[in-house]
């Protein structure tokens, strides 16, 4: 296959948009990247990219406080989106926490707060470069305190687990929220025929500078996973100064004799 075929991607939590040159970073290389899988997109962002891109997915998972204070700020839509100038041939919401259109307002005092009032889906779309077909998936999961697993994390990951094994071959791009080799990593892979798909060299997605931990501690919990099937992902490299998370950019490309 041709390498005008290969789909180039980026991964990036943008966290409300709250940094700007996340938003301008995207709307600058909207022609040099063919998707973009992101999570923490609210409705302003969304506007944005919608106006920015051809076919723009975005699916809510709760309402969020977008405000510099307790007072001052808004109720907002956030979820996580995929968007791309290329035909969009079909898309999917498949929640494993929560359901379409039963939002609730966040309350983050307590795990116990956040999973009840915080939806979780995989956003799943397929997406035409030329002949080739891929499909691509993202979520942003359950949230920890220092990356240390939960029984919300244990039942989430098999839930979505459960919906993974019904999607076929994709590549799956998010922040996860918990570390490489740690133990919802390992059950993940345990649960999917799914691989890391990032090089070993990538230790840390927590923006050094950018990230309210200063560089204080180092976290590896955004990922790609791939199937062993169907596509691979290469050229992995990454892009910090965005947000308060790392971007990954990659390219993905069929496997030779994989698919039909």
């Amino acid at each position: 296959m041709s390498e005008e075929n290969h789909l180039k991607i980026v991964q990036l939590n943008i966290c409300r948009g709250k940094h700007p040159q996340a938003m301008e970073f995207i709307k600058a290389n909207r022609d040099k990247f063919d998707a973009f899988l992101l999570q923490e997109v609210v409705e302003h962002n969304q506007i944005q990219l919608a106006r920015d891109f051809r076919n723009a997915y975005f699916v809510p998972m709760t309402k969020a406080w977008d405000g510099i204070s307790e007072t001052q700020g808004r109720w907002t839509t956030s979820g996580v989106g995929i968007y791309t100038n290329l035909p969009m041939t079909s898309v999917a919401a498949h929640y494993y926490v929560g359901e379409y259109g039963r939002l609730q307002h966040l309350d983050d005092t307590s795990l116990e707060c956040i999973d009840a009032t915080k939806s979780r889906v995989v956003a799943v779309c397929d997406i035409a470069i030329g002949s080739i077909g891929y499909r691509l998936a993202t979520t942003h999961f359950t949230w920890v305190p220092k990356g240390e697993p939960s029984d919300f994390q244990r039942a989430d990951v098999w839930r979505m687990a459960q919906i993974l094994n019904g999607l076929g071959e994709f590549v799956f791009c998010g922040d996860f929220n918990f570390p490489r080799g740690g133990e919802i990593y390992q059950k993940l892979l345990a649960l999917t025929s799914l691989h890391a798909a990032v090089p070993a060299r990538f230790d840390n997605t927590l923006d050094p500078e950018l990230h309210k931990l200063n560089g204080k501690v180092k976290a590896m919990i955004d990922h790609i996973f791939v199937g062993v099937v169907g596509y691979e992902v290469y050229d992995v490299e990454q892009v910090f100064g965005l947000s308060d998370h790392g971007a990954f950019t990659a390219k993905v490309r069929e496997r030779v004799g994989s698919m039909p």
